[in-house]
């Protein structure tokens, strides 16, 4: 009985490694043919480089503008956690410690407002967004993240971990 355990355990085993290496074969062949210069993958799109040819890198990177594209999402990722974790985790500790009939309605409002599919209001947000002139800018996208959609989440979120957690009430 055990060595059939053991076998079966065996065989999905590799099964299961066959079946990764099926999964992976696509990454590694880009990743392969990222190192080559475009000359050798018409001719053999499927063998080794022959040499290590770099250069594709460096001109991906200079034709997205790597370094700016970086820099915004940074910019933007890390300024709507600050704001997220800083609102969000306050909102969500006023409902919860002051339990009033106005907390309990603006968190109804807010659980209902989730429920709102983004593209039905995304049209009407590019249309108030162009008026305040915020269209491209950092204003326009983190007011768009931060302070209108995910600090819904962020509120419902937090508010439920601090009543489950009694150390907060």
């Amino acid at each position: 009985m055990r060595v059939r355990n053991l076998l079966t355990k065996s065989a999905l085993e590799g099964l299961l490694i066959v079946i990764s290496l099926i999964y992976l074969a696509p990454f590694a062949f880009v990743v392969i043919n990222s190192m080559k210069p475009a000359r050798e993958i018409l001719l053999n799109p499927s063998a080794l480089p022959l040499t290590l040819y770099f250069d594709n890198y460096l001109n991906v990177t200079e034709a997205l503008n790597f370094g700016k594209a970086f820099m915004n999402s940074l910019i933007i990722t890390s300024s709507s956690i600050v704001c997220l974790v800083v609102f969000g985790s306050m909102a969500a500790y006023r409902m919860v410690r002051y339990n009033s009939k106005l907390n309990r309605f603006l968190f109804l409002l807010f659980v209902s407002s989730m429920v709102i599919p983004f593209q039905s209001i995304m049209i009407s947000m590019v249309k108030v967004f162009g008026n305040l002139g915020w269209i491209n800018t950092y204003y326009g996208i983190l007011f768009c993240l931060s302070w209108f959609w995910s600090t819904i989440y962020c509120i419902f979120f937090v508010s439920r971990f601090y009543q489950n957690n009694s150390i907060f009430t």
